[in-house]
């Protein structure tokens, strides 16, 4: 009986130690939380021309925050009691990098997957050159956030290729409008419009003339907010491939502009 005594007794020692006291954010969520503001960290280092003052990027800290539930208070209350418990805190931040690590894994797999889901016949490859993750902040952009790619088509380029465009959406509460356009050799254009739901990945495609060579893709992201302060996108990819006849037709309308 003394036995089970003292092994209760270690158990709610054991509990008592892992555990955090009230307004400490705990373990667990502390770990994405800082995970998060990495990410957002990152983004700024990223774009140096863009946020370009201390309130643009307080605000994206802001709105991560925000996301999870936080506030500033609680944020800085729980970094202090961390740092006063370097040992827990140690451990947090072990679980920050295996989730950072996670989500790099995850955005690698999801490129495979576009890829092994594309039904085409020669080669496939992914030309998205920016980063793979990005934020619209309302403090910066005002109440219509816009991002927005233009790459120029290399040597490789070849008539009929198709251009799929991968996102994830979420911190958001409107749906967003997606644009994928081409501009041809002749000087004309192609471009493809959708709307885009939150929380959910998204994919534009947009096929190319069979009969006419890229010379430049383009498109943007559209959103307008409401009172969210940030919305963020991840998992970009551009995927081109190869013309392949059986799905060539398989997609919504397009809109064609200039010389036929």
């Amino acid at each position: 009986m003394k036995r089970l005594w003292l092994f209760a007794l270690l158990l709610a020692c054991l509990s008592a130690c892992n555990s955090v006291p009230e307004g400490v954010i705990d373990t667990d969520k502390m770990a994405e939380l800082m995970a998060d503001i990495h990410e957002a960290n990152a983004v700024v280092e990223l774009n140096p021309n863009t946020y370009t003052s201390d309130s643009i990027k307080m605000s994206l800290k802001q709105a991560v925050l925000v996301r999870h539930g936080v506030t500033e208070a609680q944020f800085d209350t729980s970094l202090m009691w961390y740092g006063h418990n370097l040992d827990i805190y140690k451990d947090v931040y072990d679980n920050v990098i295996k989730i950072l690590e996670k989500r790099e894994q995850d955005v690698i797999a999801e490129a495979q997957l576009a890829g092994e889901k594309m039904t085409i016949t020669g080669d496939s490859i992914d030309i998205w050159t920016l980063s793979r993750r990005d934020i619209l902040n309302s403090e910066q952009l005002g109440k219509y956030a816009q991002l927005k790619f233009s790459t120029r088509a290399d040597e490789s380029a070849r008539k009929g290729d198709r251009y799929e465009w991968h996102l994830y959406l979420y911190n958001g509460k409107m749906s967003a409008d997606a644009l994928l356009g081409v501009d041809y050799n002749d000087g004309s254009s192609e471009y493809q419009i959708s709307s885009l739901r939150m929380d959910e990945h998204s994919t534009v495609t947009l096929q190319a003339d069979s009969n006419k060579v890229v010379s430049r893709v383009y498109g943007y992201l559209l959103y307008e907010f409401e009172n969210e302060s940030a919305v963020f996108v991840d998992s970009l990819m551009l995927y081109r491939s190869r013309l392949n006849s059986s799905i060539y037709n398989r997609h919504n309308r397009q809109l064609k502009i200039g010389t036929k």
